[in-house]
């Protein structure tokens, strides 16, 4: 095994040994074992495991940590040596390489059918790419892979084909309007096919600073938001396995009272996910290995592996056993998922 190896498995699956954004501090811990490098704030960790760090947050007054991204630091092999990557990532890797050339990294995922879509860099010196399955993000220097982070969210990566400020001003006219009014200005100011899904995602994002940044417009804007989301799904924009994963990570960790009449129920979101399932549990409990002669199969996983991973953020708060029970059959088949 070797340093490109190991990298094609963290682009392809968004996760090191399958420990992923999603995972708790004690579900990282158990895959890469204990660290004694450790940062925390009153609602903010950071983690280092050596050649991966990994980052939480918690909402004010939550006792739950979930998690915000990670960062593979390639950069540190040459730095500081292999070593840097002892533990569980050598017993499965081997000694890396100090360095991995990024050409020789974009050359083995296209053998896979991986694509990658290169960034506006906002790193003076780096060239970035994103590989919109996994949402993982490459930074290259000196034609070096640097450091592979996960995930960028596609609504980060439109904003930066887009040069159009945070719209603000569309937003406050758009929380006033009716449904109606809401349509004609879609139709108005709605972009052909071809750029529709970055207009959209760029409006989503316009609506969540709202949400996040005006507390006296929390709750219309949290409705406006499920609107866009569920609006751009009608329009033929995005599947529905996009937008059930929109609507189940929106507002999440502790969605504030104040939205609780707003958002859907847990029961309704984990349904929306279960539903827009690509592929059954007894195919997900066989282990997808990336290989290009598999590239529906796999991509198939990777939706799946996205679905259940916004579904099991709600399983405490399931009111229906037998949802629960089927989301818990789900969850222990996710390691098997790329």
């Amino acid at each position: 095994m070797s340093t490109l190896e190991f990298a094609i498995d963290v682009v392809v699956r968004g996760s090191v040994l399958g420990a992923d954004h999603t995972g708790s501090p004690e579900d990282v811990t158990r895959i890469l074992g204990a660290t004694p490098a450790e940062n925390r704030g009153r609602n903010q960790m950071w983690r280092d495991h050596g050649l991966v760090d990994f980052f939480w947050e918690r909402g004010p007054g939550r006792p739950e940590w979930r998690g915000t991204h990670f960062t593979v630091q390639l950069h540190r092999l040459s730095s500081a040596g292999a070593g840097i990557a002892a533990g569980p990532i050598r017993e499965s890797y081997g000694s890396l390489q100090a360095s991995l050339r990024f050409a020789d990294l974009q050359a083995a995922l296209a053998d896979l059918g991986v694509d990658l879509v290169e960034l506006p860099s906002r790193n003076e010196g780096y060239r970035e790419y994103w590989q919109p399955d996994s949402t993982v993000h490459i930074l290259a220097a000196d034609g070096e892979v640097d450091r592979i982070v996960a995930p960028l969210r596609a609504e980060a990566v439109a904003r930066m084909f887009t040069d159009a400020p945070v719209g603000r001003q569309r937003v406050r006219h758009l929380l006033q309007a009716s449904d109606q009014q809401r349509l004609a200005w879609i139709d108005r100011h709605r972009p052909n096919a071809r750029d529709a899904a970055n207009w959209w995602l760029c409006l989503f994002l316009d609506i969540e600073h709202m949400v996040h940044r005006n507390a006296d417009q929390r709750v219309p804007a949290a409705r406006l938001y499920l609107w866009a989301v569920r609006r751009s799904h009608e329009d033929g924009v995005f599947e529905a396995g996009e937008t059930a994963i929109r609507v189940a990570t929106f507002g999440f960790p502790g969605s504030a009272a104040d939205l609780t009449d707003v958002l859907p129920t847990a029961d309704q979101i984990v349904r929306d996910c279960l539903d827009a399932l690509p592929i059954t549990l007894d195919q997900a409990q066989v282990p997808c290995p990336p290989h290009a002669r598999d590239l529906p199969a796999m991509r198939a996983s990777r939706q799946a592996k996205n679905l259940i991973n916004a579904a099991a953020r709600h399983l405490p708060d399931l009111h229906d056993p037998a949802l629960a029970e089927q989301l818990r059959a789900w969850i222990e088949a996710r390691p098997g998922l790329v």
